[in-house]
């Protein structure tokens, strides 16, 4: 959602930098969350989970 509200109400020139710099900060818990989900999404890639994080 952070990524988003920037995004929105911030209007940033490069995106694609802003979060090729930042998904790391964005997504650092995301995988292990996923993990945990009743419906346990096996075997994420690191690009998978950045792009769930998207």
């Amino acid at each position: 959602n952070l990524f988003a509200i920037i995004l929105t109400h911030c209007i940033p020139t490069s995106p694609n930098d802003l979060w090729n710099h930042f998904k790391n900060n964005l997504c650092n818990d995301l995988h292990h969350c996923l993990t945990q989900l009743p419906f346990n999404i096996p075997d994420l890639s690191e690009e998978e989970v950045y792009d769930y994080g998207l």
